[in-house]
């Protein structure tokens, strides 16, 4: 390992690591339009790839070509590439690999007809007398006005155009004034968004470099992309999001801390879709459902979600309460990392900063280390998260595609359950705007992991039923994904049902 003589400021994500954070929020919207592209890929590989590859597919001109690379290995056309087979080039395009990343960030996602055209394109890149050897050049705004919101707009308007509450706080104002997916700029004229920009309003400032022509189609394009999201984000309507009716009653000495880590307080680290929903649901079925009072679950989510909240929550307010008869119940919801010094893998909070994970994110070791002080013997630990080396991992990653961290068994005395196995990746959010693991999770206690017999609930059925529905779910994103349960044979929670359904 290099030594370095002075301390320095750690790396932040580089401007097109960030930038294909910021396309992996409006993947799905554009991953559906290319869909529909013609058989030759042309749209798909102008949506896709070209901000990257250039127009032309050589590697030249994208807007988002990352600095300092030799435009030779973004060339589509050279020998390198043409001999690769279809299925090399499959799981390249699919999968990323030699410092490319997976389209929008999230590995196998991309419906397989696609893949296939883009397969055709770069064949017909070869070919001269093909019209994709000189492609239109419309291609490239989206990809611009992604890098211009990011380096001029994201810091106050927050990575999904929503605002930045801490912003709204130190200026004083409503954190909707910031809120760009309420208004967004085809409500205004071309020149009345251009003024916006150059001259400011009421505590807006004007922008230190106006956008040129392309990169301000791009950015009025890309508010739309984060505005059709903001407006599209599914309600609370799914089954799984309303507790059953359950015969157990709720008990004084059950006590819960559930934290939904969904939101950041930096601009360039994408937000754990579902996460602050995972957490609200989920305290709603401990209360509902599994015999927690109101006054014994203590919820933290959106900027609430703080490292020193999250210690003080378990150290504190949750050891003052429990005693040996107690029951406990932790549960997370939100991004992982691996602290690249350490090793530690690490709960990724709302204050978590990418470049001091050992003193902004809640080690696993330091988590346990809190739970094995509390007495009580009945203890449950549940976490939707996974892990991955590198403090860049966070703004890559996007959702949740993160890598499982130690394999080892939890040093703690309690049951723990967690999204994956070792070294796995972990899918994202499902339709209902939860994540995968918790979206099945909950599912299992509403009643799908129920016992025919009496409708009890334990964790041995919930587990399989978890196991089955996230591995066959993962699957048919193309990527493995197995939860894991570690219970010990004397851990009470281990046995007794987590719900009795009322028949």
């Amino acid at each position: 390992m290099r030594t370095i003589a002075r301390a320095t400021e750690p790396a932040r994500p580089s401007a097109s690591a960030a930038v294909i954070a910021a396309l992996a929020l409006v993947f799905p919207a554009l991953a559906c339009r290319a869909q529909t592209s013609g058989a030759d890929g042309q749209e798909a590989f102008q949506l896709l790839c070209s901000a990257c590859h250039g127009p032309d597919g050589k590697g030249r001109d994208g807007p988002l070509r990352p600095a300092g690379v030799d435009p030779s290995l973004l060339d589509l056309t050279n020998a390198r590439v043409r001999d690769l087979s279809d299925t090399q080039l499959r799981i390249r395009i699919q999968y990323g690999g030699d410092k490319m990343p997976p389209p929008g960030g999230r590995p196998g996602t991309l419906d397989a007809g696609v893949v296939d055209s883009l397969i055709r394109y770069v064949r017909a890149l070869n070919d001269s007398n093909s019209p994709a050897a000189s492609p239109s050049r419309d291609y490239g705004s989206l990809g611009q006005g992604a890098a211009f919101y990011l380096n001029h707009c994201a810091q106050c308007h927050g990575f999904d155009g929503r605002g930045s509450a801490h912003v709204a706080r130190a200026l004083n104002v409503d954190p909707s004034s910031l809120d760009l997916t309420t208004a967004p700029p085809q409500t205004r004229s071309l020149e009345d968004f251009r003024r916006l920009l150059s001259r400011g309003t009421g505590k807006m400032l004007p922008l230190s470099r106006l956008p040129d022509p392309q990169e301000l189609d791009g950015l009025i394009r890309y508010i739309q992309e984060l505005a059709s999201l903001a407006s599209s984000a599914p309600e609370s309507t799914d089954p799984v999001d309303t507790p059953p009716r359950s015969l157990l009653a709720a008990q004084d000495d059950a006590f819960a801390v559930v934290i939904g880590a969904g939101k950041s307080s930096l601009p360039e680290i994408p937000p754990a879709r579902g996460a602050d929903n995972d957490a609200r649901v989920m305290r709603d079925y401990l209360i509902k459902a599994m015999g927690y009072r109101e006054r014994n679950v203590l919820l933290l989510v959106d900027d609430k979600a703080t490292r020193a909240s999250a210690i003080k929550a378990v150290g504190g307010w949750l050891k003052n309460r429990a005693d040996k008869k107690s029951r406990v119940f932790f549960y997370f919801s939100g991004h992982g990392s691996r602290d690249p010094v350490s090793g530690n893998d690490m709960l990724d909070l709302y204050d978590t900063d990418p470049g001091y994970l050992s003193q902004t994110a809640l080690s696993l070791q330091r988590l346990f280390g809190l739970l094995r002080d509390i007495p009580a013997q009945d203890k449950s630990v549940v976490l939707d998260a996974c892990f991955l080396a590198g403090p860049r991992a966070i703004a890559m990653a996007g959702l949740r595609p993160l890598k499982s961290g130690n394999s080892a068994r939890p040093p703690v005395d309690a049951l723990v359950m967690t999204a994956t196995g070792p070294n796995q990746v972990g899918a994202g959010e499902v339709s209902s705007n939860h994540g995968l693991f918790t979206y099945y999770l909950l599912s299992g206690l509403h009643g799908a992991a129920a016992s025919p017999k009496d409708g009890s609930i334990t964790v041995d059925r919930l587990y399989a039923y978890v196991k089955a529905s996230v591995e066959k779910a993962a699957r048919r994103r193309n990527i493995e994904q197995t939860p894991l349960l570690y219970a010990p044979p004397d851990q009470p929670a281990a046995h007794r049902p987590w719900v009795i359904l009322a028949r």
